[in-house]
Protein backbone atom coordinates (compact mmCIF):
# COMPACT_ATOMS: atom_id res chain seq x y z
CA UNK A 1 0.00 0.00 0.00
CA UNK A 2 1.19 3.53 -0.80
CA UNK A 3 0.83 4.73 2.81
CA UNK A 4 3.06 1.93 4.11
CA UNK A 5 5.70 2.53 1.44
CA UNK A 6 5.66 6.28 2.02
CA UNK A 7 5.39 6.72 5.77
CA UNK A 8 6.64 3.56 7.48
CA UNK A 9 10.34 3.12 8.19
CA UNK A 10 12.36 0.22 6.78
CA UNK A 11 12.68 -1.28 10.29
CA UNK A 12 8.90 -1.15 10.77
CA UNK A 13 8.30 -2.82 7.42
CA UNK A 14 10.90 -5.51 8.25
CA UNK A 15 9.20 -6.17 11.60
CA UNK A 16 5.91 -6.80 9.80
CA UNK A 17 7.56 -9.03 7.19
CA UNK A 18 6.68 -6.67 4.34
CA UNK A 19 10.37 -6.22 3.52
CA UNK A 20 12.88 -9.04 3.91
CA UNK A 21 15.89 -8.32 6.08
CA UNK A 22 19.26 -8.68 4.40
CA UNK A 23 22.32 -9.99 6.25
CA UNK A 24 24.54 -7.17 7.51
CA UNK A 25 28.32 -7.62 7.62
CA UNK A 26 31.40 -5.58 8.34
CA UNK A 27 34.06 -4.90 5.72
CA UNK A 28 36.37 -7.49 7.30
CA UNK A 29 33.57 -10.09 7.38
CA UNK A 30 32.79 -9.44 3.74
CA UNK A 31 36.48 -9.75 2.85
CA UNK A 32 36.59 -13.10 4.65
CA UNK A 33 33.53 -14.28 2.72
CA UNK A 34 35.25 -13.32 -0.53
CA UNK A 35 38.37 -15.26 0.46
CA UNK A 36 36.25 -18.33 1.33
CA UNK A 37 34.56 -18.10 -2.06
CA UNK A 38 37.90 -17.80 -3.80
CA UNK A 39 39.03 -21.05 -2.17
CA UNK A 40 35.79 -22.82 -3.13
CA UNK A 41 36.06 -21.61 -6.73
CA UNK A 42 39.67 -22.78 -6.90
CA UNK A 43 38.64 -26.24 -5.66
CA UNK A 44 35.92 -26.43 -8.30
CA UNK A 45 38.41 -25.32 -10.96
CA UNK A 46 40.87 -28.06 -9.98
CA UNK A 47 38.13 -30.70 -10.01
CA UNK A 48 36.96 -29.69 -13.50
CA UNK A 49 40.51 -29.59 -14.89
CA UNK A 50 41.17 -33.07 -13.48
CA UNK A 51 37.97 -34.37 -15.08
CA UNK A 52 38.94 -32.77 -18.39
CA UNK A 53 42.33 -34.50 -18.32
CA UNK A 54 40.61 -37.83 -17.64
CA UNK A 55 38.03 -37.33 -20.41
CA UNK A 56 38.34 -40.31 -22.75
CA UNK A 57 38.44 -39.94 -26.50
CA UNK A 58 36.47 -42.49 -28.53
CA UNK A 59 38.24 -44.58 -31.12
CA UNK A 60 35.28 -44.07 -33.46
CA UNK A 61 32.08 -42.03 -33.62
CA UNK A 62 28.82 -42.12 -35.54
CA UNK A 63 26.33 -39.38 -36.36
CA UNK A 64 22.76 -40.53 -35.75
CA UNK A 65 19.67 -38.71 -37.00
CA UNK A 66 16.99 -38.05 -34.42
CA UNK A 67 14.59 -39.16 -37.12
CA UNK A 68 16.23 -42.60 -37.34
CA UNK A 69 13.59 -45.04 -36.10
CA UNK A 70 16.26 -47.59 -35.20
CA UNK A 71 17.37 -45.34 -32.35
CA UNK A 72 14.56 -42.88 -31.57
CA UNK A 73 10.85 -42.18 -31.75
CA UNK A 74 9.81 -38.52 -31.91
CA UNK A 75 6.34 -37.14 -31.23
CA UNK A 76 4.47 -34.22 -29.71
CA UNK A 77 1.39 -34.16 -27.51
CA UNK A 78 -2.14 -32.89 -27.95
CA UNK A 79 -3.34 -29.34 -27.53
CA UNK A 80 -4.08 -28.60 -23.88
CA UNK A 81 -5.63 -25.46 -22.38
CA UNK A 82 -5.02 -24.32 -18.82
CA UNK A 83 -8.76 -23.97 -18.24
CA UNK A 84 -9.10 -27.74 -18.63
CA UNK A 85 -7.41 -28.08 -15.23
CA UNK A 86 -9.02 -25.07 -13.57
CA UNK A 87 -10.96 -26.01 -10.46
CA UNK A 88 -9.84 -29.65 -10.52
CA UNK A 89 -7.86 -31.31 -7.71
CA UNK A 90 -4.13 -31.29 -8.37
CA UNK A 91 -3.07 -34.58 -9.92
CA UNK A 92 0.25 -36.41 -9.73
CA UNK A 93 1.04 -36.43 -13.47
CA UNK A 94 3.08 -33.41 -14.66
CA UNK A 95 1.89 -31.86 -17.92
CA UNK A 96 4.90 -30.55 -19.85
CA UNK A 97 4.56 -27.76 -22.38
CA UNK A 98 7.06 -25.19 -23.71
CA UNK A 99 8.56 -24.48 -20.26
CA UNK A 100 11.01 -27.20 -19.23
CA UNK A 101 11.54 -25.79 -15.73
CA UNK A 102 8.09 -26.32 -14.28
CA UNK A 103 4.99 -28.23 -15.45
CA UNK A 104 2.24 -26.44 -17.34
CA UNK A 105 -0.28 -28.20 -15.07
CA UNK A 106 -0.78 -31.34 -12.98
CA UNK A 107 -3.24 -33.96 -14.17
CA UNK A 108 -4.28 -37.56 -13.62
CA UNK A 109 -3.86 -39.07 -17.10
CA UNK A 110 -1.26 -39.20 -19.86
CA UNK A 111 -1.27 -39.19 -23.65
CA UNK A 112 1.59 -41.72 -23.55
CA UNK A 113 0.90 -45.42 -23.00
CA UNK A 114 4.37 -46.87 -22.62
CA UNK A 115 6.99 -45.58 -20.17
CA UNK A 116 9.49 -48.43 -20.59
CA UNK A 117 12.13 -46.11 -22.08
CA UNK A 118 14.03 -43.00 -21.10
CA UNK A 119 12.84 -39.78 -22.76
CA UNK A 120 14.29 -36.37 -23.55
CA UNK A 121 11.73 -33.56 -23.82
CA UNK A 122 12.16 -30.19 -25.49
CA UNK A 123 10.15 -26.98 -25.54
CA UNK A 124 8.86 -26.02 -28.99
CA UNK A 125 7.34 -22.56 -28.54
CA UNK A 126 9.62 -20.88 -26.04
CA UNK A 127 12.19 -18.11 -26.08
CA UNK A 128 14.57 -20.65 -24.53
CA UNK A 129 15.32 -23.83 -26.47
CA UNK A 130 15.52 -26.14 -23.42
CA UNK A 131 15.50 -29.86 -22.64
CA UNK A 132 14.71 -32.13 -19.73
CA UNK A 133 15.01 -35.87 -19.05
CA UNK A 134 12.15 -38.17 -18.06
CA UNK A 135 13.43 -41.48 -16.77
CA UNK A 136 11.98 -44.90 -17.46
CA UNK A 137 8.81 -45.45 -15.43
CA UNK A 138 8.22 -41.71 -14.87
CA UNK A 139 4.65 -40.87 -15.92
CA UNK A 140 3.99 -37.52 -17.61
CA UNK A 141 1.87 -35.86 -20.29
CA UNK A 142 3.01 -33.67 -23.19
CA UNK A 143 1.18 -30.85 -24.96
CA UNK A 144 1.55 -29.72 -28.56
CA UNK A 145 4.22 -27.27 -27.35
CA UNK A 146 6.43 -30.06 -26.02
CA UNK A 147 8.46 -32.38 -28.20
CA UNK A 148 9.36 -35.85 -26.95
CA UNK A 149 12.24 -38.16 -27.88
CA UNK A 150 11.73 -41.76 -26.85
CA UNK A 151 15.11 -43.51 -26.67
CA UNK A 152 14.71 -46.92 -28.32
CA UNK A 153 18.33 -48.03 -28.28
CA UNK A 154 19.38 -49.23 -24.78
CA UNK A 155 22.95 -48.17 -25.64
CA UNK A 156 22.01 -44.48 -25.59
CA UNK A 157 22.41 -42.54 -22.36
CA UNK A 158 19.71 -39.91 -21.82
CA UNK A 159 22.07 -37.49 -20.05
CA UNK A 160 24.60 -37.68 -22.87
CA UNK A 161 21.85 -37.07 -25.44
CA UNK A 162 20.55 -34.09 -23.51
CA UNK A 163 24.02 -32.51 -23.25
CA UNK A 164 24.54 -33.01 -26.98
CA UNK A 165 21.19 -31.36 -27.72
CA UNK A 166 21.99 -28.46 -25.38
CA UNK A 167 25.19 -27.89 -27.37
CA UNK A 168 23.16 -28.01 -30.58
CA UNK A 169 20.70 -25.47 -29.15
CA UNK A 170 23.54 -23.08 -28.34
CA UNK A 171 24.87 -23.28 -31.89
CA UNK A 172 21.49 -23.16 -33.64
CA UNK A 173 19.15 -20.21 -34.12
CA UNK A 174 16.01 -22.13 -33.20
CA UNK A 175 13.58 -20.23 -30.98
CA UNK A 176 9.95 -19.11 -30.87
CA UNK A 177 10.16 -17.77 -34.45
CA UNK A 178 12.32 -20.52 -35.97
CA UNK A 179 10.49 -23.36 -34.28
CA UNK A 180 12.21 -26.63 -33.33
CA UNK A 181 9.22 -28.64 -34.56
CA UNK A 182 9.17 -32.35 -35.41
CA UNK A 183 10.22 -31.81 -39.02
CA UNK A 184 13.24 -29.76 -37.95
CA UNK A 185 14.28 -31.99 -35.07
CA UNK A 186 14.16 -35.18 -37.14
CA UNK A 187 16.97 -33.72 -39.27
CA UNK A 188 19.26 -33.09 -36.29
CA UNK A 189 22.36 -35.30 -36.16
CA UNK A 190 23.83 -36.34 -32.81
CA UNK A 191 27.38 -37.66 -32.56
CA UNK A 192 27.90 -40.76 -30.40
CA UNK A 193 31.00 -42.72 -29.44
CA UNK A 194 31.02 -46.19 -31.00
CA UNK A 195 32.29 -49.32 -29.24
CA UNK A 196 35.51 -50.78 -30.63
CA UNK A 197 36.82 -54.33 -30.82
CA UNK A 198 40.24 -55.53 -29.67
CA UNK A 199 41.70 -54.20 -32.93
CA UNK A 200 40.17 -50.76 -32.30
CA UNK A 201 37.75 -51.23 -35.17
CA UNK A 202 34.16 -49.91 -34.81
CA UNK A 203 31.66 -52.56 -33.77
CA UNK A 204 28.18 -52.97 -35.22
CA UNK A 205 24.98 -54.76 -34.24
CA UNK A 206 22.04 -56.13 -36.25
CA UNK A 207 19.33 -53.56 -36.93
CA UNK A 208 16.36 -54.35 -34.66
CA UNK A 209 13.72 -52.06 -36.19
CA UNK A 210 14.55 -52.18 -39.89
CA UNK A 211 11.45 -51.22 -41.90
CA UNK A 212 13.07 -50.16 -45.16
CA UNK A 213 14.47 -53.22 -47.00
CA UNK A 214 17.14 -50.98 -48.54
CA UNK A 215 18.36 -49.82 -45.10
CA UNK A 216 21.60 -51.32 -43.73
CA UNK A 217 21.22 -54.64 -41.93
CA UNK A 218 23.74 -53.55 -39.30
CA UNK A 219 24.08 -50.27 -37.39
CA UNK A 220 26.85 -48.86 -35.16
CA UNK A 221 27.07 -50.32 -31.66
CA UNK A 222 27.06 -47.19 -29.52
CA UNK A 223 29.38 -47.08 -26.50
CA UNK A 224 27.11 -46.60 -23.45
CA UNK A 225 29.94 -46.62 -20.89
CA UNK A 226 31.82 -43.84 -22.67
CA UNK A 227 28.64 -41.79 -23.04
CA UNK A 228 28.05 -41.99 -19.29
CA UNK A 229 31.60 -40.89 -18.53
CA UNK A 230 31.30 -37.89 -20.85
CA UNK A 231 27.86 -37.00 -19.48
CA UNK A 232 29.29 -37.20 -15.95
CA UNK A 233 31.82 -34.50 -16.82
CA UNK A 234 29.10 -32.15 -18.06
CA UNK A 235 26.87 -32.98 -15.10
CA UNK A 236 29.72 -31.96 -12.78
CA UNK A 237 30.24 -28.77 -14.78
CA UNK A 238 26.53 -27.89 -14.54
CA UNK A 239 26.50 -28.61 -10.80
CA UNK A 240 29.55 -26.36 -10.32
CA UNK A 241 27.80 -23.53 -12.21
CA UNK A 242 24.63 -23.85 -10.12
CA UNK A 243 26.62 -23.91 -6.89
CA UNK A 244 28.62 -20.86 -7.97
CA UNK A 245 25.46 -18.95 -8.90
CA UNK A 246 23.91 -19.72 -5.49
CA UNK A 247 27.03 -18.60 -3.63
CA UNK A 248 27.32 -15.41 -5.65
CA UNK A 249 23.67 -14.62 -4.95
CA UNK A 250 24.27 -14.96 -1.21
CA UNK A 251 27.21 -12.58 -1.51
CA UNK A 252 25.16 -10.10 -3.52
CA UNK A 253 22.46 -10.11 -0.83
CA UNK A 254 24.87 -8.96 1.88
CA UNK A 255 24.68 -5.37 3.13
CA UNK A 256 27.46 -3.35 4.68
CA UNK A 257 26.78 -2.30 8.26
CA UNK A 258 25.54 1.32 8.56
CA UNK A 259 27.82 4.08 9.74
CA UNK A 260 27.43 4.81 13.46
CA UNK A 261 29.00 8.26 13.64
Amino acid sequence: YWSVDRWWTVDERKALGIVESKPVVTVSEFAKRLEDERKQIDESRKKLLKLQQEMPKPEATADVLLGDGEFFELFIGERVLRKQYHGLPKGTVPVWSADMEKPFAWGTTSNIKNFDNDFVLWGIDSDLFEFRIARRGETFRTTDHCGCIRILDPNIDASYLRHRLVAFAVESTLNRELRPNLKTMRKVRVRFPVASDEHKKPRTRPAARRKDPTAPEHVPLLDLTLQRRIAGFYDTFDAAKRELAERMKKLADLELEPLTW
